[in-house]
């Protein structure tokens, strides 16, 4: 083979290389400028849910509304994707959604998908479970934990309140007190006697529970993507991933977006996951909400 033929079979090899490689660039600037834009779509959209998720009533107490907070989202983020009025492209958004989560100061609700048979045959519909809270049990005492440092106490033993079965909601700190001298004597080591233990068992009985049922609706949410044609696998991030996702806000919003394709990029998968609180503060009379990210 003479030179020039080696030179030309150098550059037709040089030359498809090359033009793989700007496909690929040019893939990859798309999917990042498409997910900043996404960025901004979410957080957009979980501004407008928080704003919508805590009310109050004529006496100033706390409500949540997870009906009005989860709509707010999905709302604005169909307004930025523009596809309000395509029912089809709002049905499909949703169904990148296997969990959302509400969160309150003693527990949760979680919406997901289930499918029912109708006389169309299969249909989605998208509830809300009853509010999963956060206990956590022992051979002593069954203790809810509430807002702040309150807790419902079931003390199984009669060890703190002397009468078994007695139910009792009270702050923690009160079992340090002379009155429960007996169960400080006879359980030292109890989390509910530390505030550095009880800050912590507060926080791991959120997380694993919180885990635990996410994980489970994740995985039920993979069998109804299949039967949708998605073929993305969707799963629950593990929160103890790092300490900002450990610190769980009392109210807020938790959502897992997945499998979304973003465009011009080839089906690459839009993937978030969303841990955002609403946090209360009082002046004067009034009450303000905030979220944070």
């Amino acid at each position: 083979m003479k030179l020039s033929q080696y030179t030309l079979l150098f550059l037709s090899i040089f030359l498809v290389f090359s033009g793989l490689a700007d496909t690929k660039s040019e893939v990859l600037g798309a999917a990042i400028n498409e997910k900043i834009r996404m960025d901004e779509y979410v957080g957009r959209a979980v501004d407008e849910a928080l704003e919508k998720l805590i009310v109050y009533d004529g006496g100033g107490e706390v409500l949540i509304d997870k009906e009005e907070a989860a709509e707010g989202f999905f709302l604005s983020l169909e307004s930025s994707l523009g596809i309000l009025d395509d029912k089809q492209a709002k049905e499909r958004l949703r169904q990148y959604f296997p969990v959302m989560v509400i969160l309150d100061y003693d527990g949760f609700y979680i919406r997901y998908a289930r499918e029912l048979s109708g006389e169309q045959g299969i249909v989605i519909e998208y509830v809300w479970t009853e509010k999963q809270y956060y206990v956590r049990e022992d051979e002593l005492t069954a203790c809810r934990f509430e807002e702040g440092g309150t807790i419902l106490l079931i003390d199984k033993t009669g060890l703190i309140t002397g009468e078994k079965g007695t139910i009792r909601r009270m702050d923690y700190r009160e079992l340090a007190g002379e009155e429960y001298e007996a169960f400080q004597r006879e359980e030292p080591g109890s989390f509910l006697l530390s505030d550095e233990a009880f800050l912590a068992e507060k926080r791991n009985t959120v997380t694993r529970l919180i885990e635990d049922r996410l994980q489970y609706y994740c995985t039920e949410h993979n069998k109804i993507a299949v039967r949708l044609g998605i073929g993305y696998e969707f799963y629950f991030p593990d929160l103890d991933a790092s300490e900002e996702n450990r610190a769980i806000p009392e109210i807020g919003l938790l959502a897992v977006f997945q499998g979304y394709p973003l465009k011009g990029t080839r089906d690459i998968p839009y993937e978030r996951f969303v841990l955002s609180g609403a946090y209360l503060r009082k002046e004067s009379d009034s009450m303000e909400e905030s979220g944070a990210r």
